[in-house]
């Protein structure tokens, strides 16, 4: 059985199950601002972060929401990541 993969313009997050946990991965999440803390695992890498959800545990939906947003936004526009840069489309 394959890994759930979650992409536009690129792999956006991917999906694993184990025995006690479910492992959301956000490719580029390192270099994305997580104020909330949601990112519990994988926290060494230098491209991805990931989410270790337990069972019965709560987690912050709109946190989830805008890590997805933020991920998706990285993906489809790199420039997003350098936050200094103008938008190449600005005038």
């Amino acid at each position: 059985m394959g890994t759930p993969v979650f992409s536009h313009a690129g792999i956006i997050c991917t999906g694993k199950t184990y025995k006690y946990v479910v492992k959301l991965t956000f490719a580029k999440a390192a270099s994305l601002p997580e104020p909330s803390s949601l990112l519990n695992s994988s926290l060494e890498g230098n491209v991805r972060r990931a989410i270790d959800i337990h069972e019965n545990e709560e987690i912050n939906e709109e946190a989830l929401k805008t890590l997805n947003t933020r991920s998706h936004r990285a993906q489809s526009h790199p420039w997003a990541l350098r936050q200094k840069e103008r938008h190449p489309f600005a005038r």
